[in-house]
């Protein structure tokens, strides 16, 4: 897509082509990742087992994932009120969702070692995008966010990592292998 530069006429852009990004070789086994590509984050998910707090750990950022998109996909609607109760929602469980992030990361670090950061946000990319996609095919997403913000607004902040398992909209992970 070729990138606008203004023009000395008031308002006016022109049309200058970007240079071509030279193709990247993937490893083995890597999901291919382009146009048209759906990457699940389950794909890219770490396998080895989770202990019980590491699981609800990544319900916690499937929740919080989903209602960030939710947030961007839905601020126009204004009567919703979207984005003021996802920025309730944030201010409320920061803390919890910064505790939350370094136990997923555990499962991470064992399965990736050193890599497990670079992993790790492909799979936190991998799930929004996930979640983004859905969004747009499901009738009524906006509502039902609105409903779902409600309800976790509603919890207390300790209470958030049981709400999130069983939270409504929530597509939860298939690889909660016990330890």
């Amino acid at each position: 897509m070729p990138s606008r530069k203004p023009t000395a006429a008031a308002g006016a852009t022109i049309a200058v082509p970007r240079p071509a990004i030279p193709a990247v070789s993937a490893s083995a086994g890597a999901p291919r990742i382009g146009p048209g590509a759906r990457i699940l984050a389950d794909n890219v998910a770490p396998t080895v087992c989770r202990k019980p707090d590491e699981a609800m750990a990544d319900d916690v950022r499937r929740l919080q994932t989903e209602l960030m998109v939710a947030a961007l996909k839905c601020h126009s609607v204004q009567e919703l009120k979207i984005a003021d109760k996802y920025n309730s929602f944030v201010r409320k469980f920061s803390d919890e969702m910064v505790s939350q992030t370094k136990a997923l990361q555990s499962v991470f670090k064992r399965q990736y070692g050193s890599a497990y950061m670079k992993q790790f946000d492909i799979y936190v990319t991998a799930l929004a995008n996930e979640i983004s996609q859905r969004s747009q095919q499901t009738p009524g997403y906006c509502k039902q966010i609105g409903d779902l913000l409600d309800l976790a607004n509603a919890v207390k902040p300790k209470e958030i990592g049981g709400f999130s398992g069983q939270a409504p909209l929530i597509v939860r992970t298939s690889l909660n292998k016990p330890c």
